[in-house]
């Protein structure tokens, strides 16, 4: 019995990390981003950011 994986299985194991991480990076981004912009203007309502309405 051998244990190795397909390319194709691999390549589809790859992509689809590399997209979770770009959304989570976007996700991450765009927190900080809201978190920054409260802190800086005093605002007590979260997550409205002048880049994101």
């Amino acid at each position: 019995m051998t244990t190795y994986i397909l390319m194709e299985t691999a390549l589809r194991i790859l992509t689809t990390a590399y997209l979770l991480s770009l959304v989570l990076l976007i996700a991450t981004s765009y927190v900080g981003l809201s978190v920054i912009e409260m802190i800086e203007a005093g605002n007590p309502k979260p997550f409205k950011t002048k880049w994101f309405n």
